[in-house]
């Protein structure tokens, strides 16, 4: 495992292998674990679980395991494309800019304190109308009694 970890690191794996298998398939499944913590934390919050500690404590862990991950990925997978070298080398570079643009973004809208002005209004409760008709429903809605 550690040496499957330095040889990453030095980019002697090819490129497609790093960007590819190292960095889409293995993100995936990084990431589906993630998810189910997350899941799991907002169930917990919901639900007054004692477990919201534990797992509060454990996406932290997640999170800082995720950035060494994405690191490491970053690092070999760059040095597999400076070995490399071609379209598919600058492609790669780009795409890995890229992403940590977006963990940088995603990072600062999760941790930047939220304005009161953005919050989404509460959802308006669905009208509920009577199922038997009476004098105010008549009133208020002009209906008229017409018998046949």
């Amino acid at each position: 495992m550690i040496e499957f970890a330095r040889k990453h690191w030095r980019g002697e794996y090819s490129l497609p292998r790093s960007y590819w298998l190292h960095g889409a398939i293995f993100g995936v499944l990084i990431a589906l674990g993630g998810a189910f913590l997350t899941a799991a934390l907002k169930d917990a919050e919901a639900t007054g679980s004692p477990y919201v500690l534990p797992l509060a404590i454990t996406a932290i862990v997640y999170g800082l395991c995720w950035l060494v991950y994405f690191i490491w990925l970053t690092g070999g997978t760059w040095r597999s494309a400076t070995q490399r070298g071609g379209f598919w080398a600058r492609t790669a570079k780009v795409a890995l800019v890229l992403g940590w643009f977006g963990v940088v973004s995603e990072t600062v809208q999760e941790f930047s304190p939220k304005h009161p002005s953005m919050k989404r209004p509460p959802k308006e409760p669905d009208r509920v109308y009577p199922l038997v008709k009476n004098q105010e429903y008549d009133r208020v809605y002009d209906w008229e009694d017409r018998e046949c």
